[in-house]
């Protein structure tokens, strides 16, 4: 028989166990493939040049999932190599030469790959179109794209493959070729299924859990850690220090988990004999610390991993709905426009989108001199410049068609105020800064801040001056004389129409104006009043001002631009986060299967004991799925936990997300898991069952 003839056969005749091993590989490649294809494709990457550079981000996603395949390819090799050096030093007593053995590897692996690979780059062309229109999905763009063949592509994806197969086969084929017989009859050989727990062990057990614990403590208090650092340090790196020390107790944290705390556990159980002697219980226990004992560094890895993708998609989910709200904040209705050219703009809304149903507010925006001083995170800082004032009557009047607008207590004294300050980033924020009471220019007292609360009035980077603002009462707004002022009507549209095509309209024919400020704003002589000067004028005008603090604004702004930007940079990332955690989440299910179906044969022979001593089928099940259970949920629940407080140090950096997305795309992660061991019992199962 030719060696070709044996790799086929041997191929045949363990198809079981190569199945998910192929499929994997055929998953990555066809992703790999659609992402390198999406990046060529030259109407997608026209259409999205000047929101993102889509070519790059998506041929960075291809890398990562070629790494991921390489380390999916290397590990399933080991097991395969482990699995069968038994039978391969059997070859070799045989009469087969060790470099024949070698050759017989590396074509039974060629094959496999170039299985692999042409049915992956075929479903890659067919799926590459699906793939590209949940992108344009995800990022809103009414973009129709033909179905394509990009060879490039194809070129780098069996470029990509090949290499990787090449370097896995070659380690492969070192690790046969610097063993002995003797030394491969004695691998598949079990260890002491019954070792002593020592002193070590339960050191590091308790370690295991001390460190787990400190880690998710410090990243729940992320910012305290860091300026406890900051002090410690006497620097500002307390942050890369915090986050550096949080990711090294979590990573060794897990290390001594998996390797000290689950076999003290095991032990414990073991030493309850209402438990461990209760139906088979002994053998299921038995077998599960015997398993986890020995597969510690493997399910320790996975679960560090699979905490990174899953806090990687999570993150970008909060990152996504961070942006989504930073767009809304800034165009929370359809327009804002110069209460002067609100009347153009309402025929320009009826000239294109005449269906369209028109609500509008008018507002006041002021600018005042003022000074305050605001505390956050123990540091103090004085501000004093212009700011933005608002009339509360008219805030609450334009909040009827904001949905986004903070609703506040009403201010029940003129010298009442609430302060809303500009870029807000992070969630503490808000929720830490102290401001005690504002002086404006003009004002004789100052003013007390009852509330501190988020701007989402919108415009703040176009409609008006990017400056902090200050709600007064309506009485008192009407009594200070104001430097500048601009009148200004928030636009709401309902009903059916087309949001691009209108703006694209009105920007073509509306007269865009853009306004200048500076100031010259100081104290007086005794330091207490806030004196200085406050203009406005066109854009051509600024030179006469010479030095001062300028900012500009705009008669006009549009949401759609704003959000539409924000939809396709942080859309994007969340789809391509979403599927490289899923091909991650497929390449360790099929390792721990691998690893599970592996044990399953070594088992044969106990329960094949069990059933001639008369326990039944059903209690056999029980035991196969208790165990595979415990190997399956061990490290996604750890991976849980560390995505779970890696997404509440994230919380202390973004400001205003929710969770909804997050344990949304979880719950689908965590379904992908569920499959993988449920496939997994049933092979296990079927392997005890026609080997026994």
């Amino acid at each position: 028989m030719t060696l070709l003839k044996l790799s086929w056969k041997r191929i045949k005749n363990q198809s079981d166990d190569y199945q998910m091993y192929i499929g994997s590989m055929i998953v990555a490649v066809l992703v790999y493939y659609s992402f390198m294809a999406m990046s060529q494709n030259p109407e997608l990457v026209d259409r999205l040049k000047d929101s993102a550079n889509i070519a790059a981000t998506l041929k960075l996603s291809g890398g990562l999932i070629s790494f991921f395949l390489w380390v999916f390819m290397f590990t399933g090799n080991r097991i395969f190599i482990k699995k069968r050096k038994k039978e391969l030093a059997l070859y070799g007593l045989l009469g087969m030469r060790k470099y024949q053995i070698l050759i017989m590897l590396l074509v039974e692996n060629m094959i496999i790959g170039a299985g692999a690979l042409i049915l992956g780059v075929i479903l890659g062309v067919i799926f590459s179109k699906l793939f590209s229109m949940i992108l344009l999905k995800v990022l809103a763009l009414p973009l129709e794209l033909g179905m394509s063949l990009s060879v490039k592509a194809m070129y780098q994806t069996i470029s990509m493959f090949t290499w990787s197969l090449l370097t896995v086969s070659m380690l492969s084929v070192v690790t046969i070729w610097r063993s002995k017989l003797i030394v491969l009859f004695k691998a598949t050989q079990k260890g002491d299924r019954d070792k002593r727990i020592t002193l070590y062990t339960v050191v590091k057990a308790l370690v295991g859990i001390a460190l787990l614990t400190y880690s998710y403590y410090q990243a729940s208090r992320l910012v305290d850690y860091m300026l406890e650092l900051n002090k410690k340090t006497n620097s500002d790196a307390g942050f890369l220090f915090a986050v550096l020390f949080i990711l090294i107790y979590a990573v060794v944290g897990t290390y001594f988990f998996f390797s000290g705390t689950l076999p003290v556990i095991m032990t414990i159980l073991k030493g309850q004999k209402k438990v461990y002697y209760q139906g088979i219980r002994m053998v299921t226990l038995g077998n599960l610390s015997f398993n986890l004992r020995r597969n510690a560094f493997l399910l320790a890895t996975i679960a560090v991993f699979s905490g990174t993708a899953f806090a990687a998609v999570g993150g970008a989910a909060n990152v996504y709905e961070f942006g989504m709200n930073a767009a809304e904040a800034e165009g929370p209705v359809d327009y804002i426009v110069d209460q002067e050219d609100a009347d153009q703009l309402k025929l320009l809304i009826k000239k294109y989108a005449p269906q369209a149903k028109l609500s509008d507010r008018k507002m006041t925006i002021a600018v005042k001199g003022a000074q305050y001083e605001t505390t956050a995170f123990n540091d103090s800082s004085t501000y004093v410049g212009p700011v933005n004032i608002v009339s509360e009557d008219e805030y609450l009047a334009v909040s009827d068609i904001n949905p986004y607008m903070a609703q506040f207590p009403k201010l029940t004294s003129d010298e009442d105020v609430i302060f809303l300050p500009r870029n807000v980033t992070n969630y503490l924020e808000i929720q830490k800064l102290e401001v005690a009471s504002i002086r404006l220019s003009g004002v004789r007292k100052k003013l007390k801040v009852r509330h501190v609360g988020e701007d989402k009035i919108g415009g703040s980077r176009y409609s008006r001056y990017k400056l902090p603002t200050v709600i007064v009462t309506s009485h008192l707004f009407k009594k200070i004389s104001t430097e500048i002022s601009s009148e200004q009507v928030f636009f709401n549209l309902s009903g059916e129409f087309d949001e691009k095509e209108l703006f694209d309209s009105i920007a073509n024919d509306f007269q865009v104006k853009e306004r200048v400020m500076t100031d010259t704003i100081g104290f007086d002589k005794g330091g207490n009043n806030v004196i200085g000067k406050i203009t406005e004028s066109s854009w051509e005008n600024t030179d006469k001002y010479g030095t001062g603090s300028f900012l500009t604004r705009y008669n006009f702004m549009g949401s759609y631009p704003v959000m539409e930007t924000n939809r396709q940079l942080f859309g994007q990332l969340v789809y391509q986060a979403v599927f490289l955690g899923l091909i991650f989440l497929i390449a360790t299910g099929s390792i721990i299967m691998l690893k599970q179906l592996s044990e399953a044969e070594d088992e044969v022979d106990r329960y094949q004991m069990l059933r001639k001593i008369g326990v039944s089928s059903s209690e056999i099940t029980r035991s196969i799925y208790s165990q595979n259970l415990v190997i399956f949920l061990a490290p996604v629940v750890i991976a849980y936990l560390h995505a779970k407080y890696a997404l509440t140090a994230l919380s202390f950096l973004i400001y205003g997300v929710t969770t909804r997305l997050t344990y949304f795309i979880f719950l689908g992660l965590g379904l992908m898991y569920f499959i993988f061991y449920i496939v997994t019992s049933k092979k296990y199962l079927a392997i005890v069952k026609n080997n026994s």
